[in-house]
């Protein structure tokens, strides 16, 4: 079944069309060193999503974005979009914790086990999107980014533009968005919209939700610019829950629903600011401000959970890119502080986290074409609950950095780094709400990240990249379900693979493909010898974008997902989860600024979970993926 699957896939070139195959690389990232860096430079595997590729794939959220990329497990648990895991190099269970998820260099991970809401960011709204895999990133930007970090970067405006978009298609789905943009020499703003309804698959399974954005740069000088921007996001999803075998063998259908009144309303408003001060020939002083509000509510089984969370950060940095002993050379100095307030039921519970973090990294240029780099952090965390006994605790990680890059020559780099990586524990993992304390036994996981990687661009539209990384974990933080309790792992966690993709662009149409082999499993304690639940050792994508005559395009992707163990079995007791082969399809029409598309999901209606869990009853839980479902719609730009 597996090979057939396989070979399946080849043939109908997946991955999307559209989708920045990992190998393809523009000329500047900004993420993986906190500043503006060439792409072949950065010592780290890296991919960059342009505006157009998200366009080409008619996608409608970021996660069905980033299910194209190699290394990349999302898992969709409500089949709606509303609960969405994006796992980065195998955390299963914990991925949510341990991908850090940033907009503009803004984080937006909770600091819950919530863990990141995809709804808030619309795909109308983003330039790009840049993808860092692995821990070397915790230096740079502190906790969350374990596995690594994706930074969603919008629009900021520039030739005064507009686009307007509506959709329709199934389960009573309805998209609309908008987006204006003007500027000048001295002022760029960008206005944007979002409104989205759909019945979902399931039953019990729609949301409702709005959205709205604007960001205004100012450019006093050649040397000095301000930027602000701030969004308002509001939805309303219902929960279908899992369905359990039993229940299957009861007569459920995979529509069906045992959770017929659950559901989650969410509001949640940001502001943010950003200075940036030239100075010397090519350094820069920048600082970054942002405050956020997010109310939530949840229902689950009639019982009412309200959650109030304030949180604010401040992050100046010092960019000195002058030269050292007449070579290029790059230091960052930065500061990190976030405070966040989670006021649970009420006011009933007051959980807070207040972290700070120090770091440098340096970019050398040793001799032409081989750069050396070396970061540091010092990161510290204190945590105080109310009420509680004891009600205050801390906990601090150093955190370091080596690596180089070289090209063989002018189309080829080989890269090799290690990185100490981390992650606390978030507010609920260290607070009980039944016995009001706090787990005093719990702290915070470390790992070794190695990786070696090489990537090729050439002339000819041919791309591509390989990774070989491992990481080991100690103290990896997890839920432990058999003794109901959130626990240190007592082993070594070894996370190990292999990511490639290529790309080729041809005159009428590019082909993309990649492969990601993990193996994840834990080495001594009491689950010796154990696979990590809800990581699939083999994943596969290929894609196809074709222009064809009289202005049509034709988009074809694919992921193929192979066997898991369901997350919470630790001990693996339980069969794995079946494999699965997706493929979609898109056509575009565009007539001057008209553009009519229509896109298939799922075109051989294939039946398949991306998520299941182990049922607190000792069952699997199946939590069922959308079949075959259409969406259509037309853009206008002005």
């Amino acid at each position: 079944m597996k090979k057939m699957y396989l070979c399946a896939l080849a043939l109908c070139l997946a991955p999307a069309a559209a989708l920045a195959a990992d190998a393809t690389l523009p000329e500047v990232v900004v993420t993986a060193t906190r500043h503006a860096e060439e792409a072949s430079g950065v010592v780290a595997n890296v991919t960059v999503i342009s505006q157009e590729q998200i366009a080409q794939s008619k996608a409608t959220s970021v996660p069905e974005i980033l299910r194209l990329q190699a290394g990349v497990q999302v898992n969709d648990i409500g089949g709606s979009g509303r609960n969405i895991t994006v796992d980065l190099r195998g955390f299963g269970e914990t991925a949510a914790l341990n991908t850090l998820v940033l907009v503009d260099g803004r984080r937006i991970n909770q600091f819950d086990l919530s863990g990141t809401d995809w709804m808030l960011i619309p795909v109308e709204r983003i330039e790009r999107i840049e993808i860092i895999r692995g821990g070397r990133a915790s230096v740079l930007y502190g906790d969350n980014a374990a596995g690594g970090v994706v930074n969603i970067i919008t629009r900021q405006g520039g030739e005064t533009a507009a686009e307007l978009t509506v959709a329709g298609g199934s389960y009573d789905t309805l998209r609309s968005g908008a987006v204006l943009q003007t500027g000048n020499d001295k002022m760029a703003v960008n206005l944007s919209g979002t409104y989205s309804y759909t019945d979902g698959y399931r039953d019990n399974s729609d949301n409702i939700y709005r959205d709205g954005g604007a960001s205004l740069s100012y450019y006093a000088t050649d040397r000095l610019a301000l930027t602000l921007s701030g969004g308002w996001h509001d939805d309303s999803a219902s929960l279908p829950g899992g369905l359990r075998e039993s229940d299957f063998a009861a007569g459920a259908s995979r529509t069906d629903t045992t959770n017929p009144d659950d559901y989650s309303t969410v509001e949640d408003q940001y502001v943010a600011g950003k200075v940036e001060a030239d100075f010397l020939t090519n350094s820069v002083l920048l600082l970054d401000l942002s405050y956020r509000l997010r109310d939530a509510l949840s229902s689950n089984s009639g019982w009412d959970w309200t959650s109030d969370m304030t949180s604010m950060s401040l992050s100046p940095r010092l960019v000195i890119g002058e030269t050292l002993g007449g070579r290029p050379n790059t230091l960052t100095l930065g500061y990190d502080y976030t405070h966040a307030l989670n006021d649970i039921s009420d006011g009933f519970y007051k959980l807070t986290k207040m972290n700070q973090g120090y770091y440098l990294n340096d970019e050398l240029t040793v001799v032409d074409g081989l750069r050396l780099s070396a970061g540091f952090r010092h990161d510290s965390v204190d945590y105080r609950f109310a009420p509680s006994v004891p009600n205050e605790t801390s906990m601090d990680e150093n955190l370091y950095t080596l690596g180089a890059s070289y090209d063989i020559q002018k189309e080829t780099t080989v890269f090799a780094s290690y990185a100490r990586s981390f992650r606390y524990p978030v507010l609920d993992e260290l607070y009980n709400y039944f016995w009001n304390t706090i787990s005093t036994d719990l702290q915070g996981q470390t790992a070794d990240n190695y990786e070696l990687g090489l990537r090729h661009a050439c002339d000819s539209g041919l791309t591509a990249s390989l990774t070989l990384f491992l990481v080991d974990t100690d103290d990896e933080i997890f839920y432990n379900p058999y003794l109901w309790t959130n626990q240190n792992l007592d082993g070594t966690t070894r996370r190990q693979g292999v990511e490639l993709a290529v790309a080729k662009e041809f005159e009428r149409f590019t082909l993309r493909g990649s492969y990601t082999y993990t193996a994840a499993g834990i080495d001594g304690g009491g689950f010796d010898n154990k696979d990590v639940p809800g990581v699939a050792a083999h994943k596969a994508t290929a894609g196809a974008v074709i222009r064809l005559p009289y202005n049509l395009t034709l988009g074809l992707d694919g992921v193929y997902v192979g066997e898991r163990h369901f997350i919470s079995d630790f001990n693996n007791d339980f069969d794995k989860m079946d494999d699965f082969l997706v493929v979609n399809a898109n056509l575009t029409y565009r007539y001057q600024k008209f553009s009519i598309f229509a896109k298939v999901n799922n075109i051989f209606d294939t039946e398949y979970e991306e998520y299941g869990a182990i049922h607190w009853s000792g069952e699997p839980g199946y939590y069922p993926s959308p079949e075959a479902n259409f969406l259509l719609g037309l853009k206008a730009e002005f």
